[in-house]
């Protein structure tokens, strides 16, 4: 729904309602005459819009020094609802902000007591998203807590997708809104080995646009290499079922390597998406994996494909699994060296390499199993018989051209 925020000009309320407006912010403080208050609320009943009445303690009433401002800003917010409510129109919002949190919260907890209309929580001129994220949490998180508040608003001086983002954030906290990515990041300390920092600012955007209930990692840690010479995490902590991007150092080297654990509802590719708009500092699309520049591909013995890459380092390509079946001598054979399921052989059970029964990946050898030895001997004798055809046919030759010189001579 969009609401419109209207001050001083009554005239907008009533263009915003024609134009498409679901919702109408207005102070009647600051619009003047009461008849043209009036006209908006009547436009708003008439056209089945609601109306949010808005104030905050810059925009009160003239009052004496020293009066409660919350009090008063509670006040004259019930004598606008007995405006409204004698106009017959009762689809109110009420909201009542301070750049003083504790104003905020006195004047949402008072407005509650004595009305039941719909609350909008939000702590004006809260300033930069720094402050405003650390005011707003503080007297949104407690409200909400409390029970009061129905919608909120997180006011920064910036960006407007932040504020979205913040309000988003703290609903989640608070448990009230379910699902959306939730990102969490280490802190550049003594062990960082990359620009975390500046991963994190060029994809968050785009992570937290994807509707998906996940968990995103992007921290530094330490990679040594285990009894085997592979490459493990010494340091470093780990999310359960997060999404990691790990881009840790290995054995001193400045290689990279990027890891995908957990994930659902197709959030690898969904997430993919995402970041093929998101350019990195090198030039290049986050997503991006130009084969072109893979130096080495490597196979490990679980199965999973690590790539050397020329800009990036060590990439996570994909991994291979094996499938056992309970009957494998039912396996329907397709082409020379190939099989597929069968009922004989009952449903594949795809297994990671090395574990649950299932045998290791080993890189760089020929399993002779796989190869027709029938059909290879049959076209080894083939090609042998051929090669002795052909020489006796050239031995021949030889000999009659050998006979022709002598009977000429």
């Amino acid at each position: 729904p969009v609401v419109a925020d209207i001050h001083f000009d009554y005239k907008l309320a009533l263009e915003a309602m024609d134009n498409g407006a679901d919702k109408i912010r207005i102070n009647p403080g600051n619009i003047g005459d009461k008849w043209k208050t009036k006209l908006v609320v009547e436009k708003a009943r008439d056209t089945g819009k609601a109306i949010r009445i808005g104030l905050n303690t810059g925009s009160l009433p003239k009052h004496e020094k020293g009066d409660d401002v919350v009090e008063l800003m509670v006040n004259t917010a019930l004598e606008y609802i007995s405006d409204f409510e004698a106009w017959n129109f009762k689809n109110i919002v009420v909201s009542l902000k301070s750049s003083d949190i504790d104003n905020t919260m006195r004047a949402a907890r008072l407005f509650k007591e004595k009305s039941d209309y719909p609350f909008h929580l939000g702590v004006t001129e809260a300033g930069n998203a720094i402050t405003s994220a650390v005011r707003s949490t503080w007297a949104l998180g407690n409200l909400l807590k409390e029970g009061i508040g129905d919608t909120i608003r997180v006011s920064i001086n910036g960006s407007i997708e932040d504020e979205v983002l913040c309000a988003n954030e703290i609903l989640r906290t608070m448990g009230i809104k379910k699902g959306g990515v939730r990102i969490v990041a280490c802190p550049r300390c003594g062990r960082h080995t990359f620009d975390s920092h500046g991963l994190l600012s060029e994809i968050q955007h785009k992570l937290l646009t994807l509707n998906k209930n996940i968990t995103v990692a992007v921290y530094n840690s330490t990679m040594e290499e285990d009894e085997n010479g592979n490459l493990i995490r010494t340091r470093g902590d780990v999310i359960d079922g997060a999404i990691d991007f790990d881009f840790g150092a290995a054995l001193g080297k400045n290689t990279q390597r990027v890891g995908l654990d957990g994930g659902k509802d197709n959030f690898f590719s969904d997430m993919a998406t995402a970041l093929s708009t998101v350019t990195l500092q090198d030039g290049r699309v986050a997503a991006e994996q130009a084969v072109d520049d893979l130096q080495t591909i490597m196979i490990d013995t679980d199965g999973v494909i690590y790539g050397e890459h020329a800009v990036h380092g060590l990439l996570l390509l994909g991994r291979i699994d094996i499938a056992t079946f309970e009957n494998p001598t039912g396996l329907e054979q397709v082409g020379t060296s190939l099989w597929k399921e069968s009922l004989a052989s009952g449903e594949a059970q795809i297994k990671v390499a090395g574990k649950d029964g299932a045998g290791e990946v080993v890189s760089g050898a020929l399993e002779m199993s796989n190869v027709d030895l029938a059909q290879e001997f049959s076209d080894m004798i083939i090609t042998q018989r051929g090669y002795q055809a052909n020489s006796r046919i050239i031995t021949v030759s030889d000999t009659m051209l050998e006979e022709l010189v002598n009977l000429k001579r």
